[in-house]
């Protein structure tokens, strides 16, 4: 019995021994391997990275099995830094070859194009230039492209110098663009173009009545730049004014509206179709030489093509009575033509033909 019994205590203590050793010993090739490092596997090939042993589950194939060893583990056929990331072989959230797209993959859509490195996170921009659309100039906070808000937005924010102004009228077609202007302020007095929403190197609503003019914001108030036509051929732009605002709505462009007594339906350049009180019998060109005398129009050459438009025939060349001199002016058919600058003239019908007296 005694033999029995320390053969027992014998047993139990080896036993015991063996089970510490199973425990604590480091003949188990488990126990205290670095994973990819020294584990079982580790000197068949390269690295595969995973932690499931011969007996566990497998991510070779995705499903559970005794014969894979370390085919996969989280990682599809690396541990860090290899080609697959965290995704599987089979596919999964990775591309299953070279990550092409930083720490966001090639997870990023078209909507959101841009990746957030250190947050592995897609947005719709990182820096201003990733903003195409004109009306969503600038890359918020949010990473989103959003409309300028202010003028120092376009100026001061984006650093644009032709589009420095913010359309920020909710009113207007171009809200959330930067534009080169929005009113004359913004040009200096000059023009500001309403189409194209830019300034002209043109003076705004300077130009005075029959001026040459080449913008309808050139002209005053009541008036446009309208093309004149003579004897068939345009001869220019001038500053023309409505019939309303001539003359009234009701009123009469022959009777108070001398000397553009003559009525016509006419398109400014801008577009814009109106009636309006034009000369009746000469061009603006002409209209202005009256009582000038421009080179030409003397005692000795005594040429009307000197005066008004070249090559129509709208001036006339004459002598001024009771003196020697000559001067330019231009034909009538009544008193009502020859209102000039302010001071009402005849027209010297005594002749022909008959021009406004000088």
């Amino acid at each position: 019995m005694m033999k029995l019994g320390m053969f027992s205590v014998r047993t139990i203590l080896v036993s015991s021994g063996l089970t510490a050793l199973a425990v604590f010993g480091c003949d188990d090739p488990f126990a205290q391997c670095r994973e990819g490092f020294n584990c079982p596997g580790d000197d068949e090939g390269p690295k595969s990275g995973g932690t499931s042993n011969s007996g566990g589950k497998s991510n070779g194939t995705g499903a559970s099995e005794n014969t894979g060893g370390l085919a996969g583990g989280t990682s599809n056929s690396g541990g860090a830094g290899n080609s697959g990331g965290s995704s599987n072989p089979s596919g999964g959230n990775g591309s299953g070859g070279e990550n092409l797209g930083g720490a966001c993959g090639d997870t990023c859509t078209d909507e959101k194009p841009h990746c957030i490195e250190d947050e592995a996170t897609c947005v719709e921009c990182t820096k201003h230039a990733h903003c195409e659309d004109p009306a969503k100039p600038v890359c918020g906070l949010k990473n989103t492209c959003d409309p300028c808000r202010t003028n120092a937005d376009c100026k001061d924010v984006l650093g644009l110098t032709d589009t420095p102004v913010c359309v920020n009228d909710l009113g207007l077609d171009d809200f959330g663009k930067c534009v080169g202007c929005l009113t004359e302020t913004d040009c200096g007095g000059n023009i500001c173009d309403p189409t194209t929403k830019t300034c002209l190197e043109l003076p705004f609503r300077k130009k005075s009545l029959c001026a040459p003019c080449e913008h309808d914001l050139e002209c005053k108030v009541g008036e446009y730049c309208v093309p004149q036509v003579f004897g068939g051929t345009t001869i220019g732009n001038f500053c023309t004014q409505t019939k309303e605002a001539r003359v009234g709505a009701e009123g009469n462009c022959s009777a108070e509206g001398a000397p553009f007594a003559d009525n016509k339906e006419l398109t400014s350049v801008g577009g814009v179709t109106a009636r309006f009180c034009v000369l009746a019998t000469t061009t603006c060109p002409a209209y202005s030489h009256h009582r000038q005398q421009p080179e030409g129009c003397n005692a000795a050459s005594q040429l009307d093509s000197a005066c008004g438009a070249p090559e129509v025939n709208d001036g006339l060349c004459r002598q001024k009575d009771g003196e020697t001199t000559f001067f330019c002016t231009y034909a009538c058919l009544s008193d009502a033509d020859c209102r000039i600058r302010g001071t009402q003239l005849t027209c010297n019908d005594s002749v022909e033909p008959a021009y406004c007296a000088i």
